[in-house]
């Protein structure tokens, strides 16, 4: 059987680093994060999926927002009301 798509477990950290005066820059990273976007980079044709939870917060909507513009999907990964990263 043939493989259709990537997928990774884990859960995917909120980077924020300083920029000039009170501004704040963030990112995403974390090692299963980091593999998906690796494999997703080297075989984009294919799904590339995160398995995780999410909050309905604005930092865990930022975060999926992200995904999907670059191509990775959340799945059935539930969205939990009330919670955060």
């Amino acid at each position: 059987m043939a493989a259709n798509g990537v997928a990774s477990i884990g859960e995917c950290m909120l980077e924020l680093s300083g920029q000039a005066g009170p501004n704040w820059r963030m990112g995403f990273a974390g090692d299963t994060f980091n593999m998906l976007w690796a494999l997703h980079a080297l075989s984009g044709e294919r799904p590339a999926t995160y398995v995780s939870a999410f909050g309905d917060d604005p930092f865990s909507q930022g975060q999926i927002a992200f995904f999907a513009e670059n191509g990775i999907g959340i799945g059935q990964s539930p969205v939990i009301p009330g919670a955060r990263p």
